[in-house]
């Protein structure tokens, strides 16, 4: 199993699309719901997270040439909020590694 670094969220995905309000919860083995996700599902979420920084890498570079690095960042979050592949969470997450992995 892959190690997941302490800073990475916990809670499951809150992606759910809808104008009603909703409770982000996981079907756990126990047959228990919870709100925080298992290791295993918490492992998969790291995954995608780092593989999307590392692709969003040569994103922000390009991005970089002709705006600040804070509007480069940005407008990397607003991107990744738009198309709803991460939680607030994980994209707060995802920007951090971001600014690492560019060194910003």
């Amino acid at each position: 199993m892959i190690e997941v670094p302490n800073d990475f969220p916990r809670a499951a995905p809150g992606v759910v699309a809808g104008a009603q309000p909703k409770v982000c919860v996981v079907l756990c083995q126990d047959g228990k719901y919870r709100e925080e996700s298992s290791d295993e599902v918490r492992a998969e979420r790291y995954e995608v997270c780092e593989d999307l920084a590392h692709q969003l890498c040569a994103i922000a570079l390009k991005d970089a040439e002709e705006h600040p690095h804070q509007a480069v960042l940005d407008r990397v979050t607003a991107a990744v909020q738009r198309k709803g592949w991460t939680s607030p969470s994980e994209t707060t997450w995802l920007i951090q590694r971001l600014r690492h992995l560019l060194a910003w």
